[in-house]
């Protein structure tokens, strides 16, 4: 994040890359897991290989657990609050992005606050059943393990170094004028109504 002040027009250019990423990694990640799925084998061989499944089942779900966590932070206090915060910004999502959002402006987070309860719920149920306490997932005690540790750093230390990410208002009013500028040339430069397609 820190290469995205050094690209031009960086408050446009950095959503588009960002969202240009997750499209590359979904892209290149069902490939790999397809060749992952052709090579490997039996099923049962690769479960049977594995030396600890419950310990490899509770690190993978309490990544996956916490990644999801980490998203819905944002996106529940966005809802809470309201996106009148967000303010003018030069980068808003097309209107194709919005295509559950025409009844209500928080209709996509609340469906990706209800994706990421969704996936933690299922990530913390055991693998097989019967449980016992050797296939138990043990995700909700890594997961618990990891929360605790970073609540005492935050009492300890957090709270009196932390600073978050500053911002100068002025250069976003700039950069939104730039924005809106080379926009208004694009769309004058076209042959027909919407300019440039």
């Amino acid at each position: 994040m820190n290469r995205l002040t050094e690209i031009p027009n960086p408050t446009v250019e950095g959503p588009r890359i960002m969202i240009a990423c997750v499209g590359i990694g979904t892209f290149t990640g069902f490939i790999f897991l397809m060749v992952l799925l052709l090579v490997a084998g039996p099923v049962e061989a690769v479960i049977e290989s594995e030396a600890d499944h419950s310990a490899f089942n509770a690190i993978i779900s309490a990544s996956v657990v916490a990644l999801g966590v980490s998203y819905a932070m944002p996106i529940a206090i966005n809802c809470l609050r309201g996106r009148k915060m967000l303010g003018q910004r030069p980068f808003v999502l097309p209107e194709a992005f919005a295509w559950l959002g025409w009844f209500n402006a928080n209709a996509l987070p609340k469906l990706g606050i209800a994706y990421v309860i969704v996936t933690t719920v299922l990530f913390l149920f055991p693998p097989e059943l019967p449980v016992t306490g050797s296939n138990m997932n043990y995700c909700i005690v890594a997961f618990a393990i990891v929360l605790i540790i970073s609540t005492v750093q935050w009492f300890i230390d957090g709270r009196k170094n932390f600073k978050g990410p500053s911002m100068d208002q002025e250069i976003l009013r700039v950069d939104s004028r730039n924005t809106a500028a080379s926009n208004a040339q694009a769309d004058g430069d076209g042959d027909g109504p919407g300019g440039k397609i």
